[in-house]
């Protein structure tokens, strides 16, 4: 259905950009409201003792294949700490979690959408890991409380 909507808004704009501009603006700023999108969001939280971030926690992404283009950023607390990522990103997130409830915020895209992408999160005392894939587009959120 949001094929046709696409289709009929095109040809609107085509016909009212030349005797209706005003019209053809506001048409021009529906465009991107009437694509379609689809991705996965998966949550996962993990607790930890505030000893154990003297240590590292790794904090991993790895897509299926080396070829795979991944675009994105990992966010801890709304703090961007990395706008990098690629086949095999690793950052060390201890530094950045608080005492308390800390949102890791993994948001991205790959491609080819067919592919993959696995997110770990190692340390002393904690392992979690999530996987998305197949519609090209990330968003794993991590809750760490910091007890």
């Amino acid at each position: 259905m949001n094929t046709y909507y696409w289709l009929i808004t095109l040809l609107l704009l085509n016909i009212f950009t030349f005797s209706y501009p005003a019209i053809a603006e506001i048409l021009t700023e529906m465009k991107p409201y009437l694509l379609s999108q689809s991705y996965q969001e998966q949550e996962t939280s993990v607790t930890v003792n505030k000893n154990q971030l003297n240590y590292p926690y790794l904090l991993s992404l790895k897509t299926s294949s080396s070829i795979t283009n991944l675009q994105g950023k990992i966010e801890v607390n709304g703090k961007v700490i990395t706008a990098k990522l690629n086949f095999n990103t690793v950052v060390d997130i201890a530094p950045y979690l608080n005492l308390g409830q800390n949102t890791v915020l993994i948001t991205g895209n790959y491609n080819p959408a067919s592919s993959s992408v696995t997110i770990n999160l190692e340390g002393n005392g904690a392992s979690v890991t999530q996987t998305t894939g197949g519609n090209g587009q990330v968003k794993q959120k991590i809750t760490v409380y910091v007890d």
